[in-house]
């Protein structure tokens, strides 16, 4: 499951921290990136246009390329994913808000729970999930509310001039993913996490 960003076409023109600007060069790159992978299914979300274009075209592209599990016909992937896997109950797309205050970032984990559980059960008369997924903030963060757990995954990168033009210059970056084993019900769930060298080129300047 790939959920979202899956290139970085920088649409908005917002950086040079990139290796390329040619589509045709970040597509064949992220090809090269998984095709060696292997997997019995793959899933691919939409991410945010700035980095994968209108509608996600980039991921579309690479979906049909690696014959990722389709969300309807012709489409080779998904806003959201619904989907129950050995009786466990997933939600998952790209987008959700979080909070900047580190000691609130839990909030936003416990809050994205409660919206959902509420969606589901009185909006849409139905079960709630087991688990909720969400991407974009690339800031690790999870908690549970009446059974549902919701799951804030860690990037892929370290940090950019992003993170430094809003205020995150002394954040360590959270890099990583998340494993999720499921077998009757029941799940179990695994983080892998890369912590970057946190001293070096600290204090090394002298003035």
């Amino acid at each position: 499951m790939i959920n979202g960003d899956l290139g970085e076409l920088d649409t908005k023109r917002r950086s040079v921290q990139i290796i390329t600007a040619n589509k045709s060069t970040i597509l064949n790159t992220v090809r090269d990136v998984l095709e060696p992978a292997s997997w019995d299914a793959l899933y691919i979300v939409r991410g945010t246009r700035a980095h994968v274009g209108k509608s996600a075209w980039l991921e579309e592209e690479i979906g049909k390329d690696l014959m990722a599990q389709p969300s309807d016909k012709d489409i080779a992937s998904w806003w959201q994913i619904r989907a129950s896997v050995e009786g466990v109950r997933f939600d998952i797309s790209h987008h959700a808000s979080m909070g900047r205050l580190p000691w609130n970032r839990t909030n936003s984990a416990v809050k994205m729970a409660s919206e959902t559980i509420w969606n589901y059960m009185v909006e849409r008369r139905a079960e709630p999930p087991n688990i909720v997924i969400r991407s974009h903030n690339h800031i690790y963060v999870d908690a549970a509310v009446n059974g549902t757990h919701s799951y804030f995954t860690p990037a892929w990168t370290a940090s950019t001039e992003f993170a430094y033009r809003i205020g995150f210059e002394n954040t360590i970056a959270n890099v990583g993913g998340l494993v999720f084993l499921c077998e009757n019900g029941e799940y179990k769930m695994k983080h892998y996490k890369y912590t970057p060298d946190r001293e070096r080129r600290v204090w090394q300047l002298k003035l």
